[in-house]
C-alpha cells in the first residue's frame, strides 16, 4: 500500500467538511457497509505560516464572595471607612456603582498581575484554507456487510 503525502491526507480531510459528514451520518441506517469507490479530489489547499499565541487561563470573579472573604481581613479602621462609604452611598445608586467599580478595578488590577504570571506562549500551526471539490470516478458500490 502506498504512503499518502501529508498534503493528500490534508486534502481528503478538508474536502469532506464536518457539516457534510454530520448530515450524511444522519441519513445512514445503523449497520456495517462494504464500500468500494474511487474518489477524485480537485482544487487548492493553502496553509498559512505557523505562529505563536499568548494564552492564559480565564479567571472569573464572584464579587460578593470575594468581598465576604476579604472583609474580615481589613483592619478596623479600613473596615469602618469602607462601611461608612457604602452606608453613605446607600441612597445614591450612582455612588454605590462607583464604589463597586473602584473595588472591581482594584481587584482586577491584582488579578491581571497574577494572570500575567500564568500566561504561556503556545506554538500554533498555520490556518489551512481550501477550495476543493470531490467527485466519484467510475462505478461505486455500497452494500450492507
Amino acid at each position: 500500500m502506498k504512503t499518502f503525502p501529508n498534503e493528500a491526507i490534508l486534502a481528503v480531510a478538508k474536502v469532506v467538511k464536518d457539516k457534510a459528514a454530520s448530515a450524511a451520518s444522519k441519513e445512514v441506517a445503523p449497520g456495517e457497509y462494504k464500500i468500494d469507490l474511487l474518489v477524485r479530489i480537485l482544487g487548492l489547499i493553502k496553509k498559512g505560516e505557523d505562529y505563536t499565541q499568548t494564552v492564559s487561563d480565564k479567571i472569573t470573579v464572584d464579587w460578593k464572595l470575594l468581598a465576604c472573604l476579604f472583609a474580615n481581613k481589613l483592619n478596623k479602621e479600613t473596615q469602618n471607612v469602607v462601611t461608612e462609604e457604602f452606608i453613605a452611598a446607600m441612597d445614591n445608586p450612582e455612588a454605590q456603582a462607583e464604589l463597586a467599580d473602584d473595588l472591581k478595578r482594584s481587584v482586577e488590577n491584582r488579578i491581571a498581575k497574577v494572570k500575567k504570571v500564568a500566561e504561556r506562549i503556545v506554538n500554533c500551526s498555520g490556518k489551512v484554507t481550501t477550495d476543493l471539490s470531490m467527485e466519484l470516478v467510475g462505478a461505486s458500490t455500497v452494500q450492507p456487510a
